[in-house]
């Protein structure tokens, strides 16, 4: 496959973020929920090669990723097509087998964002999603975000992720 096609899909991600740093987790949602690329239970997989595959354009520090000065303007050819549904298959099949953590890693990202905000620890903030999850019998993603709107969370990044939640849980 071609190398520009990687880097300019890394592009792309920054574009729509809007920001000059994304973690990885950020990266992964934005390909999942605002760009529709690949399911989140792949993105993770699809991430990791698209930045194995552009690694001269970017530093990495821990989790978060930044692009270097000289590609932070750089405009997308209009000739540019993002990978397509079977190159995609292709790619994350070749990483390995698919991640199911994925659901979780946004659950942790989003929980310890709210005990970061109230001053609670991660663990009582799950601890108290599941509860009420369980007494409610509601799905424990939506008392997540009912909490991360309480308290005025950014879930900007995943705002798909309601609608996500819509047409997997409350389909009729």
């Amino acid at each position: 496959m071609d190398m520009d096609r990687y880097v300019y899909s890394l592009i792309s991600i920054f574009k729509k973020s809007g920001k000059d740093e994304l973690s990885i987790s950020d990266a992964i949602n934005i390909v999942s929920f605002r760009l529709n690329w690949c399911p989140p239970t792949e993105a993770k997989k699809f991430i990791n090669v698209i930045l194995n595959n552009s690694s001269s354009i970017y530093e990495k520090n821990e989790d978060i990723i930044k692009l270097k000065k000289d590609y932070e303007n750089i405009e997308i050819p209009s000739t540019f097509h993002h990978f397509d549904d079977k190159e995609i298959e292709k790619i994350i099949e070749s990483a390995g087998p698919p991640d199911t953590n994925i659901k979780e890693d946004i659950f942790n990202t989003i929980s310890s964002s709210i005990a970061t905000k109230i001053n609670f620890t991660t663990s009582g903030i799950v601890g108290m999603i599941d509860k009420i999850s369980v007494e409610k019998k509601i799905y424990r993603e939506v008392v997540e975000l009912y909490f991360a709107y309480l308290y005025n969370i950014d879930v900007s990044l995943i705002s798909s992720l309601n609608e996500h939640i819509n047409n997997i849980y409350f389909k009729i």
